[in-house]
């Protein structure tokens, strides 16, 4: 190896510095990881030349070679496997998402059952236990969404935030809500318009229990809920009662909606 053919190999001027040559170094050492055409070796050797190592010796700045780590030994690290890193830790976060969604998902209910209004749920095992035992289902969700008024009396509008997230999540396949609640969801088209379904139902539009109500989006008048009165069934799991029964116009579950709904009309006595 020549002083004349060491530069040429690392195509620099025979005036560069020592850290010029470093560098030149350093970018034809990272090159050789993505491109076999540049031989690894002789860049080394004309390098080890220019910098006065004899070739076949391990030689060089001392912290290099220094026993245990050090903050050269640490930049040099960094300094040739920054992109690695960043590769290695987007595809940590990718797989730790995966992995996350994968372990964390749960079986589709049945039914998803939400319970809101004034109220709070003190028990939702309990209701979904009796819900499964009542109708056959293996695995039934309840959706408590409590809701508080205003000084106003107006329905808080965080609450109100939260449960539209939960009815266009399409969580909730059966309603169990009190008056202030349904007319609130009637008036903001959220609800299922059970005149549609008086057949399956197995009740006359002329039916007392029948919550009409008024759509304000399209100034129309349809059955948005059921009024079950004396309803108890899960009056031990709640602070304030919820007699009203409905349907959001999105459900997934809609034939074991209705079964639900049937069966708890059936129940009661006009």
């Amino acid at each position: 190896m020549t002083e004349e053919r060491a530069y040429e190999i690392l195509e620099l001027d025979k005036d560069a510095s020592k850290e010029e040559i470093k560098k030149k170094y350093e970018n034809f050492m990272r090159l050789t990881k993505f491109d076999k055409s540049y031989d690894e070796k002789l860049i080394t050797e004309a390098f080890d030349f220019l910098m006065g190592y004899s070739w076949g010796e391990v030689k060089g700045e001392a912290d290099y070679y220094a026993k245990g780590i050090n903050k050269k030994k640490i930049e040099n690290f960094f300094y040739h496997y920054s992109r690695h890193l960043l590769y290695g830790i987007i595809a940590l976060v990718i797989f730790g998402a995966i992995a996350i969604s994968v372990l964390s998902r749960q079986p589709k209910p049945d039914v998803g059952v939400l319970m809101t209004g004034d109220t709070f749920v003190t028990d939702s095992v309990a209701i979904e236990t009796a819900i499964e035992q009542d109708f056959g289902f293996e695995f039934v969700r309840v959706i408590p969404v409590m809701i508080s008024l205003t000084a106003d009396g107006e329905v808080n509008s965080a609450n109100m935030t939260l449960l539209a997230t939960t009815l266009q999540g399409g969580e909730g396949d059966v309603i169990f809500t009190d008056l202030k609640t349904l007319t609130f969801l009637a008036k903001e088209d959220t609800l299922e318009d059970l005149s549609l379904h008086f057949d399956e139902l197995g009740i006359d539009k002329d039916d007392s229990r029948i919550m009409w109500m008024k759509n304000d989006i399209y100034n129309t008048v349809y059955a948005a809920g059921i009024n079950l009165g004396d309803f108890n069934e899960f009056d031990d799991y709640l602070t304030n009662p919820l007699t009203f029964i409905a349907i959001p116009d999105y459900t997934r579950n809609t034939e074991n909606a209705f079964i639900m709904m049937k069966q708890y009309i059936d129940n009661q006595v006009d």
